[in-house]
């Protein structure tokens, strides 16, 4: 293989994000390169849409609940409750234990319904009764008594319940809803996804050969033979 072969795979390779094996005997023609490289996209297009990029992610969030909660691998599917699965006893240890073995990382568990809503109406209450106490002894000046208590009950409060949060959070109550979690990003895609027809690539390798050959457009055929009729070295 010449240098200007060389020169001419590695823009092709550049420009459309396709790689050739070394034996480059069955291309001969610029049409046969034209070929090449459209099956390379086609087969890169069919890989991308064929290929669900939540699979991964569920077999691995299911094998780590299996391994945790010893439930049977056919109980765990994408609809299925994270309630159903894991005792509310044991959930704040498998939680972290769960995010440490699949490596991501998950909103923290929280207070059930019913105790969030009983600690806002004591809250609520206690806060009631330092601001009538407050302003009945101190007037006006009394107002800093409740804002100082409520700082202080809440402080406390977020402290002592933090046990009690075994409820999840919304984001989060289904397999599904964790393995969105697990997901690898999505990258934007890449110009050689843009390409959708075969004459936006005929026209593109037409300009490539062109340009690493120094060679007229007019003389860029599918039939032209690289070494013959284009001179390639």
């Amino acid at each position: 293989m010449g240098l200007d072969i060389v020169e001419l795979v590695l823009a092709v390779e550049d420009e459309f994000e396709v790689h050739f094996d070394d034996d480059w005997s069955g291309i001969r023609t610029v049409g046969d390169l034209h070929r090449v490289i459209c099956a390379q996209l086609d087969s890169q297009r069919q890989c991308k849409h064929s290929v669900c990029p939540s699979i991964a992610p569920f077999f691995a969030t299911r094998d780590a609940l299996v391994s945790l909660t010893s439930s049977d691998p056919r109980d765990v599917r994408p609809s299925s409750s994270l309630s159903a699965i894991i005792a509310c006893s044991e959930r704040r240890e498998i939680w972290a234990k769960f995010q440490s073995l699949a490596c991501i990382r998950l909103p923290a568990l929280t207070l059930p319904a019913s105790l969030a809503a009983t600690l806002k109406v004591i809250v609520g209450l206690i806060l009631l009764v330092t601001t009538i106490c407050g302003v009945a002894m101190y007037g006006a000046s009394g107002i800093l008594l409740p804002v100082c208590t409520a700082i202080a009950c809440l402080t406390v409060g977020y402290s002592a319940s933090r046990p009690f949060a075994v409820a999840f959070p919304a984001s989060c109550e289904t397999v599904a809803d964790i393995v969105r979690y697990a997901r690898p990003p999505v990258y934007p895609v890449q110009r050689s996804r843009q390409i959708i027809s075969t004459a936006e690539v005929w026209d593109k390798l037409v300009s490539i050969v062109s340009d690493q050959l120094d060679v007229p457009v007019k003389e860029i055929t599918p039939d032209a033979r690289f070494i013959e009729d284009l001179k390639c070295d």
